[in-house]
């Protein structure tokens, strides 16, 4: 889990009352690849918030953070927070070497491991030391 957990659901005050709702409006949103008024690729697809892909998090930039999240309570965790939890995650995932993934995310982490941020690049470098 990389935001939130089971407690924050059970105590959250929206949560409370809420019905088991079946309304398409009320599903996990989706979000584009590339944020609002950027250039697409063909291969761009959207990605959807339940369960998102954590090497898509991972590659996400401050803006494309702030765009894809607006109006969500994960902006609360803000864009460093998120960006370390992934790498924790990611550094626990058991991803293995065969992956088709495993390149993708090493490059990733390895390129957060060399950014300024002093948080995430300790949290990037403990998560390519455990895979």
């Amino acid at each position: 889990m990389i935001f939130g957990c089971d407690i924050c659901q059970d105590v959250c005050p929206w949560n409370r009352k809420a019905p088991i709702a079946a309304t398409l409006s009320f599903r996990p949103r989706e979000v584009p690849s590339q944020p609002h008024g950027a250039e697409k690729s063909s291969g761009d697809a959207a990605h959807s918030l339940f369960s998102p892909e954590l090497e898509w998090i991972a590659s996400l930039t401050e803006i494309e953070f702030r765009e894809f999240f607006r109006g969500s309570s994960i902006k609360r965790t803000k864009w460093r927070g998120l960006i370390r939890n992934v790498c924790v995650a990611l550094g626990n995932s058991g991803l293995q070497a065969s992956a088709e993934s495993y390149p993708r995310v090493v490059n990733l982490l390895a390129r957060l491991a060399e950014g300024s941020d002093t948080v995430i690049a300790e949290h990037a470098k403990w998560a390519l030391a455990r895979l």
